[in-house]
């Protein structure tokens, strides 16, 4: 019974005996995005003369989500031009023009660069961004440009591609 006393004595009395632990952590690059699970279809329809002259378009709201600890850029791809069930139209007939969305974290000193592009087969950077961001959504609008020159030789159909949106380090 005294050893345990005099232990304890020993703990918090003057001689107080110290060590220390240093503790180092690493965030490395962390990026995600991710398509608003409302809106995984973009549907545009061509039904009347001044859609078939002017185009059409579509906007969706908060239609992307990054995040990312560094600087980065969005870029988009389509997978084919517009496939219909006995011809094509070329896919650089689709616009995409992003714009900013909801976010959180600290924008101070970001600059955001914001490039619409007429869709490729080829990947381009729309969303350019000089900082990292906790989440920032951008507003995606498509647009269809007149596709009166198809009109005497693509029949009435359905024309589908596949767009993806990667994000990547700047």
């Amino acid at each position: 019974m005294v050893l345990f006393l005099c232990m304890v004595y020993q703990s918090f009395g003057q001689n107080r005996i110290k060590n220390q632990v240093e503790i180092t952590t690493y965030i490395g690059d962390v990026r995600s995005i991710q398509i608003n699970q409302s809106q995984f279809n973009v549907n545009l329809s061509i039904d009347n003369l001044s859609e078939l002259m002017n185009g059409q378009s579509l906007k969706k709201v908060n239609h992307i989500k990054v995040t990312s600890t560094s600087e980065y850029q969005i870029e988009v791809v389509a997978s084919s031009e517009l496939q219909g069930r006995q011809t094509v139209i070329p896919v650089n007939t689709v616009s995409i023009v992003p714009s900013l969305g909801n976010g959180i974290g600290n924008y101070e000193g970001n600059t955001i660069y914001l490039s619409p592009v007429s869709l490729s087969t080829n990947g381009q950077s729309i969303i350019r961004s000089t900082r990292g961001a906790i989440t920032k959504s951008f507003d995606v609008s498509y647009r269809i440009s007149s596709w009166l020159k198809y009109i005497e030789d693509h029949p009435s159909d359905t024309y589908s591609t596949t767009i993806t949106y990667s994000i990547v380090a700047n």
